[in-house]
């Protein structure tokens, strides 16, 4: 009789991937292994909200806390800095892997890190003389002289630390391309247990926000380089980064299928980061710490979401390569209703005690009514559907319609937001934000991935 520690064991190492049955198996185990790390992921950033958050507030106040919401938006907006290399390259490694092609995993790595340095450098020489030409003050409107002054230091240290860490990232997209998702999310524990260290020092310290800003980035920065190197000297030595590696066909393959995911990383940003700098712009700074504290409600549970199904990106990859296509009718289906009936339930939970639980967590200073509530979450909601349907077009490379339509959601919902913010509030502004999603992104993609998951052929067990 085996014991529980033994069969915890067994089940914990690879399993047998020359069979149907065995490679489904394995493509399970890993989702599995990979959501339960995330919940300490979502456990290390539950303590950044829920302790650093509030102590921000109160040391920064109102508007400067403002404004570091607004600054660190745009780490969001720079996704698309890498012209979606990244997500191109968990497409290409988890290809090569299916064929067990280790000289092309190489290639496109060393392929990949290359490009994205080169990126970095460039986009240092672009942004350099921009920070110093606009007025970055005016521009985030800050009113307060202490606000004025430290605006633009922090925006420095916040893009200088973004671009030291794009190159990065590239670990973290071939581990996921591995099916590796339950390492990234230890290192990305890491990291933030590095920033709620800093932050917490440079708070007591009664640092300014440039101070603040550099400790946010820094443990990110630190995970990322400690990836890496795992990777390339401890984990797998082979793929051995170098010039050498560096190719043409790996770098157009990379570029060609990056393009498509850069516009969907595009339209993303520009729908769903967009929010508080429109808010910024158009009412307050103050205003976008209303909203940004609402918002951050439910995106600890999108955010959840987001981790419990990005596993399936790279596993619908290689099953597909690997023709296992009753795997991926199965957990397409499955994962869709799971995570639609899921997200409805906690969002409409959080509607009902959104107001008593912020006004605990952050006290008196926010104002987020239900009326606020109900649009982020019915948004909240349809993004979580909205990720099940793109983990399975994105693994299976089906990224033009996609793109299509996502670019076109936020080109209009950003001019709606413009308009909707100036005259009728931030209610309205959540409002738009659901409604465009749907009827311009979610619906035609949804409907375009099911008939692609009925087309594709019959294969054995799931």
């Amino acid at each position: 009789m085996i014991d529980p520690v033994s069969k915890l064991r067994r089940w914990l190492r690879p399993g047998i991937n020359d069979t149907e049955t065995g490679r489904s198996q394995e493509r399970n185990r890993r989702a599995i292994i990979t959501t339960g790390t995330s919940l300490f992921v979502r456990s290390s950033g539950l303590i950044f909200t829920l302790v650093v958050i509030p102590l921000a507030l109160g040391a920064l106040g109102k508007e400067r806390f403002g404004i570091w919401m607004t600054i660190t938006s745009f780490s969001f907006l720079f996704m698309f800095a890498d012209l979606g290399i990244g997500n191109g390259l968990i497409y290409a490694v988890s290809s090569a892997s299916a064929e067990e092609d280790r000289e092309k995993i190489a290639r496109y790595l060393s392929s990949a890190l290359a490009l994205l340095g080169s990126m970095a450098v460039l986009l240092a020489l672009v942004i350099t003389p921009l920070i110093f030409l606009f007025p970055l003050s005016d521009l985030l409107s800050a009113t307060s002289p202490e606000a004025r002054r430290e605006v633009g230091p922090a925006v420095i240290i916040f893009a200088f630390a973004f671009l030291l860490t794009l190159p990065l990232v590239t670990a973290k997209q071939t581990r996921l391309g591995f099916q590796e998702g339950y390492i990234n999310n230890m290192v990305e524990s890491a990291g933030i247990l590095i920033r709620i260290a800093g932050v917490l020092l440079a708070i007591f310290m009664g640092a300014g926000l440039p101070w603040i800003i550099l400790a946010f980035m820094l443990g990110p920065f630190l995970a990322s380089a400690g990836n890496l190197l795992h990777l390339v000297r401890v984990s797998r030595p082979w793929l051995g980064p170098g010039l050498g590696n560096v190719g043409l066909e790996p770098v157009k393959t990379l570029l060609k299928t990056g393009a498509l995911f850069f516009l969907l990383q595009v339209s993303v940003s520009l729908s769903n980061v967009s929010d508080n700098v429109i808010i910024s712009y158009t009412v307050s700074p103050s205003t976008v710490s209303d909203y940004a504290v609402a918002r951050k409600l439910f995106d600890f549970f999108n955010y959840f979401v987001t981790i419990l199904v990005l596993p399936l990106w790279p596993a619908y990859g290689e099953a597909t390569v690997r023709g296992d296509f009753a795997w991926v009718r199965k957990t397409f289906t499955r994962s869709l209703l799971a995570v639609t009936g899921l997200s409805t339930a906690v969002n409409l939970a959080l509607v009902w005690a959104g107001p008593w639980i912020i006004h605990v967590w952050m006290g008196p200073q926010i104002d987020a009514p239900r009326e606020l509530l109900l649009p982020l979450a019915v948004w909240t909601t349809l993004l979580a559907m909205g990720n099940c349907v793109a983990m399975y077009l994105n693994g299976t490379n089906n990224l033009s319609l996609q793109a299509f339509f996502g670019l076109l959601m936020g080109v209009v919902s950003v001019f709606v937001k413009i308009h909707a913010s100036s005259r009728y509030g931030i209610t309205t502004l959540a409002w738009t934000n659901s409604l465009t999603y749907f009827v311009l992104c979610l619906l035609p993609i949804t409907v375009y991935a099911i008939l692609l998951v009925r087309r594709d052929r019959p294969g054995g067990p799931g």
